[in-house]
Parts: structure tokens; C-alpha cells; sequence
């Protein structure tokens, strides 16, 4: 049988864990977010570099310039949405454990 005091230890320790844990997933996606920008941006700067010197040289160039973006789209896209789901999946679980630690502190009182 679990005491009062083993719970409120509980329910201190999830809440500080639980902090704790929200603040890095939010680094963590912000970071992430940041470096799908700088992807992107590389990827924007190539196409545009590709199609430059396609003008200038033949039309040759036109289709690595799209091939790049395709590219750049695909990645960013998968990146993004690996990021999102990572993040946002943690965040669920430490939304659970403030719901949990809610209803274990309700039914010590």
C-alpha cells in the first residue's frame, strides 16, 4: 500500500520530470525546425544557382535545378514531419503523466 507521503513524492518527482521533459522536446523541435530552414534555404539556393547557369549556358541545367527541388521539398517534408511527430509524441506522454498525477493527487486528498 502506497503511504501519502510515497504518493506526494510521486506526484513532486512526475511533475519536476515532467517539466523538466517539456522543456527539452520544446528545444528539440525548435532546433529542428531551425535546421529544416537552413535545408531548405540551401536547397533554394542551389536551385536558383542551377537555373542561373542553365540561362546561361544551355538548357541542360534545368533539370538538375529541378531535381534539386524536388529534392529539397521531399526531405524537408519527411524532416519536418519526423520532427513534429517525435516531439509532439512526448509531448502527449507528458500531457498523460500531468493528467495521471491530477487524478493520483484528487484521490489523496
Amino acid at each position: 500500500m502506497i503511504t501519502q507521503e510515497d504518493r506526494k513524492e510521486i506526484i513532486r518527482k512526475g511533475q519536476e520530470d515532467g517539466g523538466r521533459l517539456l522543456t527539452v522536446v520544446d528545444m528539440i523541435y525548435k532546433i529542428s525546425i531551425i535546421f529544416n530552414w537552413i535545408l531548405a534555404i540551401a536547397g533554394g539556393v542551389a536551385t536558383i544557382g542551377c537555373f542561373i547557369a542553365a540561362s546561361n549556358m544551355g538548357t541542360t541545367l534545368i533539370g538538375l535545378g529541378v531535381g534539386i527541388l524536388i529534392c529539397t521539398l521531399l526531405i524537408c517534408l519527411t524532416y519536418y514531419v519526423a520532427a513534429v511527430l517525435a516531439t509532439h509524441g512526448a509531448k502527449v506522454l507528458v500531457h498523460l503523466l500531468f493528467s495521471n498525477l491530477a487524478i493520483m493527487e484528487d484521490k489523496n486528498q
